[in-house]
């Protein structure tokens, strides 16, 4: 939140402070704005000026990430000095490997709305399950913050504040791009009265995804036959694993697709200017899965081979069948109830 000083403000004081002094003058149009120090609460759970707290904390608020047209959380933290994020594939990519000065995820405590993120039992956190177009702003506390969060937070604190339903507006929005990527979503809000206020979000991210695997066999799996009855094809791409091992690639099981559904309400209840009650719900709906698999295998006619047996160039071969090209295929539902 920056603070700036108005020109009303500036005028005020200048004004004042030459009736004091019994002078007159003439003040230019043009008064300078100052942009005071953002405030942050993370690291002392006391809002208090940046530059003044004792620990480092980097902010990424609303309008870095409508700049930099993020598409996750984790994209937007990636803009972070000491951060690492090793999520390669993007949003369909499912795993958890967020890192803080090499300090890992599960040792890293993340929250949304003051409550926790991370998974009970592995400590992870499931990304996906954050509207980006609902963020307000991201404070990351870089550095030990157990004394105030409890041992989860031995590497950092990522907190997550979600925007306030405190006055009118609508935002739709929709973005495309390579692998057939695409966020879109509407976010309304609705102040009612001087008490109520109510807010509605919906975001639905999903990507074709990239060819990221390689289908492959060590050549000490080649047999001097083939499998018996199996169609004979050609086309094992000769290569070394990064173990040192030979092998032979035979195709790719395809893109990593995902489709994500978020929805997010929020309901407001201003008992004075300074206390409120916020009441919000989530529900995400996610899944990732693999499609068109591709075969360097062909047969004698050049049709794709996804069973059957390659001739290595050795005169062996190696058998393969349908479900060496098969990949995952996962699900995650997410119900969250915060009362704040």
């Amino acid at each position: 939140m920056k603070k700036l000083a108005s020109k009303g403000l500036l005028m005020s004081a200048l004004i004042c402070g030459n009736v004091f002094l019994g002078n007159t003058a003439a003040f230019a149009e043009d008064v300078q704005e100052y942009a005071l120090d953002e405030m942050v609460v993370t690291a002392t759970r006391t809002a208090q000026e940046n530059i003044k707290v004792p620990a480092q904390v980097n902010v990424i608020t609303a309008e870095d990430i409508k700049k930099r047209n993020v598409l996750t959380i984790t994209d937007a933290l990636k803009s972070i000095p000491g951060l690492y994020d090793g999520r390669a594939g993007g949003m369909s990519d499912v795993a958890n490997s967020i890192q803080i000065r090499g300090f890992a995820e599960d040792e890293i405590l993340v929250l949304y709305d003051g409550m926790p993120l991370n998974d009970g039992y592995s400590g992870k956190v499931n990304w996906s399950a954050i509207a980006i177009d609902d963020v307000a702003k991201i404070e990351v506390l870089q550095g030990a913050a157990s004394s105030l969060y409890g041992g989860r937070a031995v590497g950092g604190v990522i907190n997550i504040i979600s925007k306030n339903p405190d006055k009118d507006s609508v935002h739709v929005y929709a973005n495309y791009g390579s692998d057939s990527t695409w966020k879109r979503g509407i976010n309304l809000s609705k102040k009612l009265n001087d008490k109520w206020s109510l807010g509605f979000g919906y975001e639905n991210k999903e990507t074709d995804g990239h060819y990221k695997k390689l289908i492959y066999k060590y050549k000490t799996k080649a047999k001097n036959t083939p499998a018996s009855g199996s169609v004979i094809g050609t086309g094992a791409v000769a290569d070394k694993h990064s173990n040192g091992k030979d092998m032979y690639i035979l195709g790719q099981p395809g893109g990593g697709r995902s489709e994500d559904n978020t929805y997010n309400f929020k309901i407001k209840y201003n008992f004075t200017d300074k206390q409120s009650m916020t009441y919000r719900y989530t529900h995400d709906k996610y899944k990732y899965f693999a499609t068109d698999p591709v075969t360097f295998i062909h047969d004698a006619d050049g049709k794709p081979m996804f069973s059957g047996s390659v001739l290595l160039p050795d005169g062996k071969y190696l058998d393969f069948t349908e479900s060496d090209f098969t990949d995952y295929d996962g699900r995650r539902n997410i119900d969250r109830h915060a009362l704040q």
